[in-house]
């Protein structure tokens, strides 16, 4: 309860994990547990349980390949992730824009009139994902037109301010886990606004509490400090505005 965990299945075996890249050479097909979700392995397998109840979670294939999770050469995983900049920003926005028509297509679908009549937008993150959502302020207010703000998570998550109905919180986060951002998506959430993330993470917790989500497709990222993921969630940020 309250932090990330997933579990990777192939025909021998059943491994656990809090992200993927722990065993991406043994097994692409992965699991998701929810909060509260309890696990029981076997020799036969795994069965999900909820509030005591036998659940299906469904299993979900990985795209990433394992020697993306490895160092590749570079004395640092920094070092590399720095270089696989142009890469990461080609899957980015790969299949999505369409330069000559001026286009763009994410592949997210949203409930009818969802962005019809919205009066704001807010964007909640931490760290790099926070100035990220700095530049896409800009963006939003000089292409889409909608009044933009960017907030600390943890400022809006514990803050007093009222969230209106018309108001779209777009969570960013590479993780999909961040703690306060998460929390500020609940808070988001029990005001009614609308909710939407921009993550990295396939399953992570973030895409389950939102209502919609736009994959950056960066790859993993090993290094502590952000790299191709920033450049590449402002690459989807632009698009989406």
């Amino acid at each position: 309860r309250g932090s990330p965990l997933v579990l990777g299945r192939d025909d021998d075996a059943t491994f656990v994990a809090s992200d993927v890249t722990a065993f991406l050479e043994h097994t692409r097909d992965v699991m998701y547990l929810e909060d509260g979700d309890v696990a029981a392995l076997s020799a036969d397998g795994v069965e999900i349980y909820a509030e005591g109840e036998l659940v299906d979670r469904g299993v979900e294939t990985v795209t990433w390949e394992a020697d993306a999770a490895e160092k590749g050469g570079y004395e640092h995983y920094m070092r590399k992730e720095i270089h696989e900049q142009p890469e990461s920003l080609r899957q980015t926005i790969a299949g999505r824009l369409d330069v000559d028509a001026g286009d763009v297509e994410l592949d997210v679908s949203f409930p009818p009139g969802f962005l019809a009549d919205l009066e704001e937008i807010r964007i909640v993150a931490c760290g790099t994902s926070n100035y990220a959502g700095r530049y896409a302020a800009q963006l939003f207010e000089e292409l889409a037109g909608v009044r933009a703000t960017v907030e600390t998570a943890s400022e809006y998550e514990f803050g007093a301010g009222r969230t209106p109905d018309r108001t779209l919180v777009v969570a960013v986060t590479q993780s999909g886990e961040t703690a306060d951002t998460l929390g500020a998506v609940r808070r988001a959430n029990a005001a009614g606004a609308r909710t939407f993330a921009v993550t990295n993470t396939l399953g992570s917790t973030v895409t389950r509490e939102v209502d919609g989500t736009a994959f950056i497709r960066a790859g993993p990222e090993i290094g502590v400090a952000a790299t191709k993921t920033f450049a590449s969630q402002v690459a989807t940020l632009a698009m989406l505005a």
